[in-house]
């Protein structure tokens, strides 16, 4: 299989998976004492940014070598970023068309939560939610998920790679809800994820660059809070 041209380090890898742990144990406790220490009222919406943010600097301050490689060699080849681009978002609309036919067969009435939760806080703040979720999580997620664990893991066990990239990238957006779906729920909800993480993988191989499924995921995120804004 193709190789990816930035290797990660052990420390940055290690760097990555503490990070991840920090932000689904420590820094959703740390929120929440932060305002009842201040005496702060948030929105929920308000809590989301600011989880959004911190992840966003996180990011850009611990990985900042390795984003500057990866932005010289996004700048020397940008016919191969949109070209991956263009062919992932083909695929990344058939697989989800297809999941989308087979979750609606399973159950018509099923509601993903966390989109349900997205929609309900950009009803009242709908510009915060909007920059966290365009702006903020692309960046944070995918050097996270893919960048990282998909990177590291890649060189060696390239097909693991994948199978853990997709795996906990599903998850990441269900660890929240968890209690809350049946466990057919949560297994249609899973199915749901798997395309855009599927996709990301693709651009980031065939590219060769992080910033092509940054850009990927920041397309699908526009193109979601486009659907939440026109249904307000």
């Amino acid at each position: 299989m193709k190789k990816l041209p930035v290797p990660l380090s052990k420390t940055e890898f290690s760097r990555g998976l503490g990070l991840i742990c920090f932000q689904q144990l420590v820094l959703p406790v740390l929120l929440s004492l932060g305002t009842v220490v201040l005496s702060l009222s948030p929105t929920d919406a308000e809590l989301n940014f600011a989880y959004f943010l911190i992840n966003y600097i996180s990011v850009l301050v611990l990985f900042r070598n390795f984003l500057w490689v990866e932005l010289e060699i996004a700048v020397e080849r940008p016919g191969k970023i949109f070209s991956s681009l263009a062919i992932g978002y083909g695929l990344y609309y058939v697989i989800s068309t297809g999941i989308g036919y087979l979750v609606a067969f399973i159950d018509p009435e099923f509601l993903n939560l966390n989109d349900e939760n997205i929609g309900a806080m950009s009803q009242n703040q709908f510009a915060l939610i909007a920059v966290g979720t365009v702006l903020l999580v692309p960046m944070s997620e995918e050097l996270l998920f893919r960048g990282v664990l998909f990177n590291y893991i890649y060189e060696k066990r390239p097909v693991i790679a994948c199978f853990t990239s997709i795996i906990l990238f599903s998850m990441i957006h269900l660890i929240g809800f968890i209690g809350e779906y049946s466990p057919l729920h949560f297994a249609l909800a899973f199915l749901q994820y798997l395309p855009a993480g599927i996709v990301l993988c693709f651009t980031y191989v065939r590219s060769g660059t992080i910033f092509a499924p940054i850009l990927f995921h920041t397309l699908v995120n526009v193109l979601a809070m486009i659907y939440q804004y026109s249904a307000r």
